[in-house]
């Protein structure tokens, strides 16, 4: 225990340097590996709050309860290549049904694995005259994603052709 000279007690903090080095991610789109990716934004979660204060509060203070979760959206940045890259995302954008994304880390000694199922919500490309062409692209995660850790490929976990227990779950739209 430490105390301060007013003999409080603070907090004693301790750092990790447990960092990973992001490159060498990759993302899939079913079975297509996007390449030239510079950016990869992972779903983000959120919960919807729902107010339950009532008229016997006495404390002045709203109440909450936790609502619906949401996982967001996943971002992709990269170079633009129409071959390797745009032309499949591309082929994404007119069609109704939910893709499965994954996104693999490279974290040591066993890799990370994000994986959900969402559609492609927005694509983008721009040509500016001093820089690269870029590409970014946006899917809407639909259901909750599968985060795991595991020691070799993600088809050892989920060795069916599909990564998610029912498909039926999904419903294609």
């Amino acid at each position: 225990m430490i105390l301060n000279n007013r003999g409080l007690q603070i907090l004693q903090m301790q750092c990790f340097d447990s960092a990973t080095w992001g490159c060498g991610s990759t993302v899939k789109i079913n079975d297509t590996t996007i390449t030239q990716v510079t950016k990869i934004a992972p779903p983000n979660f959120d919960s919807d709050d729902i107010d339950v204060t009532t008229h016997d509060n006495t404390t002045g203070f709203r109440t909450f309860i936790k609502g619906m979760s949401d996982a967001g959206e996943i971002e992709l940045e990269g170079n633009f290549d129409y071959t390797n890259n745009y032309d499949y995302l591309y082929s994404l954008i007119t069609t109704r049904t939910l893709q499965t994304i994954t996104i693999t880390l490279p974290t040591e000694p066993t890799k990370s694995y994000i994986a959900s199922r969402g559609y492609l919500k927005k694509l983008r490309t721009e040509a500016p005259v001093d820089d690269k062409i870029p590409f970014t692209s946006v899917f809407k995660v639909s259901g909750m994603p599968i985060i795991t850790q595991i020691d070799g490929e993600l088809s050892q976990l989920y060795p069916s052709e599909s990564l998610y227990p029912s498909e039926s779950l999904y419903p294609t739209v």
